[in-house]
């Protein structure tokens, strides 16, 4: 858990703040590539722009811990589309915290913002992807309330290994 000297803060991303947004994406794809659908090589040469465009649209959260960035989350509002039967549900993705404030209860409070801020979109359900051999991860969902959907799919950063959907009710 977070040392009670030390102060963290979750606070949305706003457009403006797409540098420091970018430094903290950046990072986290060059800690765990394997855990993202992109690169580090790709998104080094996205424009400002793109960083701007992309936290207008959606809900992308970062932690500060004494006032310097340590992890990340985003929630996408999928209200309009039908996911593996979870109409309306949102999608938390792109999870990471820097491995200088693992085991603090970063992860822990990047999630229940996560769902505070679907819920608070009127999302009736969160989800996420998670793979299989990422027992960690696994678990901290767990506690936090998500349940295996028994959906499964190949997951395409890893040849063989398999991701599974996990759901977290809302209301």
């Amino acid at each position: 858990m977070v040392d009670q000297s030390e102060k963290l803060v979750i606070a949305r991303v706003s457009p403006d703040q797409w540098e420091t947004y970018r430094q903290v994406r950046l990072a986290a794809l060059t800690d765990s590539p394997e855990a993202f659908s992109s690169t580090i090589e790709r998104e080094q040469r996205y424009p400002e722009q793109l960083w701007r465009d992309r936290l207008g649209a959606n809900a992308s959260l970062l932690a500060w811990l004494d006032g310097r960035p340590v992890g990340t989350v985003t929630v996408l509002d999928t209200a309009l589309a039908e996911t593996h039967g979870f109409t309306g549900a949102w999608h938390l993705v792109a999870m990471w915290v820097n491995p200088s404030a693992r085991r603090l209860g970063v992860g822990a409070q990047l999630v229940e913002a996560a769902a505070e801020a679907a819920r608070s979109g009127g999302a009736p359900a969160l989800l996420l992807w998670v793979v299989e051999t990422n027992d960690r991860a696994r678990s901290l969902y767990e506690r936090l309330g998500f349940r295996a959907t028994g959906v499964r799919e190949a997951y395409p950063n890893q040849p063989g290994q398999w991701e599974h959907l996990m759901v977290r009710e809302l209301a």
